[in-house]
């Protein structure tokens, strides 16, 4: 739900525009070609090394494909050639973010808009950071100037959005929250049925279309029912892996398509993500969490696959969320953080891992005492069947977290220093989730006092366990 609107910075022309491999390296950039911008980025700096122009475009391109390190390095060179830019300050300001170098980010920031204090998308990512950083107020403060100047803005408005759901002011967010659907990158087909806006829906029929994202998915699909009740006729249009477990929803489902899909005939539409602000405007309302359908052909597997570790304490983990967003690697730690569950007494770990983060499971050489359920999941039908032979789930913000929390099972979730608002900033626990609890970061990149405290509440759980079985045995007759 947080993708941001604004992005990596424009390519810029430069002092060096009439070189050949300069002006191929920005029509590449800007058409999405990444990898071979950064090929004639490079073919250009070996020949124009004191280009601050090339260093900055070179780092954008790197940054956008996950080479954050040596993106660094070139924001510090152009940082040199160009220490009066403000844009050079301010990309590196984003980058340091990126790092969860907070102070060294803002210290950047501040530099860019000392250097250019009218420009706005100085003063945005400087927000954007204050946000990140956790100082909410600054951030909204240097936002409400800008909407002063621009009021239809969409990133300002989604960013004012973000500021709102951090600090609980759902009411006032939910409005703003709309811009996301303004970004330069359409999240949603086109459709010729128009927009619902929350006139009566009794006897309508109405397409709902979920967002990237299976988590925000899963989150929202709450709100779904409150509409059922008011009489529409809904079609809920999701990532297929979803339909078996909201297979229980009174509603018609309907794959993503990334066009408009024909076959669906609706009298209305609507986001899904826009439903709370819609059917709750006020934000007085948490329903409950959608109710989980397990297929019964999911639920035979996973019972062969986990009865050799009957008697076992099971714990269900995920370490890693989608991997696609760069924001993730943030809420995502290392397997190895987690290995020594493995080692407590009675215990038997389980993978629910999927993606590219599963691999760490041979890599970190936990194959032997992990069980790998994730590969086998077809869907997250296969996945809730898992989770239902689970005694406790370990996870990271993710699908399957959420997932676990809408079945009401025990769930430990991980969470960043700035976690997603849902998770709020205090407390160890959501509303959102109530079988939620909550283990976060104590500064940022902090996993060692958050694993720390995981294996201390593990502990005791099987310690509490342990006593029950003995107490119940105790009481036998002999």
């Amino acid at each position: 739900m947080e993708q941001a609107l604004h992005s990596n910075p424009i390519p810029q022309a430069g002092t060096a525009a009439v070189q050949p491999a300069w002006t191929s390296a920005i029509e590449r950039h800007r058409s999405g070609d990444t990898e071979g911008a950064i090929v004639l980025y490079q073919r250009h700096l070996k020949r124009n090394p004191q280009d601050a122009p090339g260093w900055m475009n070179l780092g954008a391109a790197l940054r956008r494909t996950g080479r954050a390190d040596a993106a660094l390095v070139c924001y510090q060179r152009a940082l040199r050639l160009r220490p009066d830019d403000a844009a050079v300050w301010s990309n590196l300001g984003n980058l340091w973010k990126q790092f969860e170098e907070h102070e060294q980010s803002l210290y950047c920031h501040r530099r860019a808009l000392q250097l250019d204090p009218q420009r706005m998308q100085l003063q945005l990512n400087c927000a954007v950071s204050l946000r990140e950083a956790g100082h909410f107020t600054a951030a909204e403060d240097i936002i409400e100037q800008c909407l002063a100047r621009e009021p239809q803005r969409p990133d300002l408005l989604y960013e004012r959005a973000l500021l709102r759901l951090h600090t609980g002011r759902f009411r006032e967010a939910w409005p703003d929250y709309e811009a996301r659907l303004l970004s330069a990158v359409p999240r949603l087909p086109r459709l010729d049925a128009p927009r619902w806006q929350g006139e009566c829906v009794g006897g309508k029929r109405l397409l709902l279309q979920a967002e990237p994202g299976l988590a925000d998915t899963l989150w929202a699909a709450r709100f779904v029912a409150m509409l059922v009740r008011r009489g529409a006729d809904i079609t809920l249009r999701c990532a297929p892996a979803l339909h078996p477990v909201l297979a229980a929803m009174p509603v018609h489902l309907a794959p993503t398509r990334d066009t408009a899909a024909p076959g669906v005939v609706a009298d209305f539409h609507c986001p899904l993500l826009s439903l709370p602000g819609l059917v709750d405007p006020r934000g007085s309302t948490i329903p409950d969490p959608v109710a989980i359908a397990v297929p019964e052909d999911s639920r035979a597997i996973m019972r062969r696959r986990i009865a050799p570790y009957a008697g076992s304490f099971r714990i269900g983990i995920v370490w890693s969320g989608r991997g696609r967003e760069r924001d993730d690697a943030r809420g995502s730690l290392p397997l190895a953080r987690l290995m020594p569950l493995a080692a407590l007494p009675g215990v038997q770990v389980f993978s629910l891992q999927k993606g590219p983060a599963a691999a760490q499971q041979h890599s970190a050489g936990a194959a032997g005492f992990v069980v790998d359920l994730g590969a086998q999941c077809r869907h997250f039908g296969d996945t809730a069947a898992a989770l239902e032979q689970m005694d406790l789930v370990v996870a990271c913000d993710s699908a399957v977290a959420q997932l676990a929390g809408c079945m009401g099972k025990p769930v430990l979730a991980l969470l960043a220093f700035n976690p997603h608002w849902i998770y709020g900033m205090r407390g160890d626990s959501t509303p959102w989730y109530p079988t939620m609890r909550l283990l976060r970061q104590q500064s940022p990149g902090d996993w060692s006092s958050v694993c720390t405290e995981l294996l201390r509440l593990v502990g005791k759980w099987i310690e509490v366990r342990a006593r029950r079985e003995f107490d119940a045995h105790a009481k036998l007759p002999p």
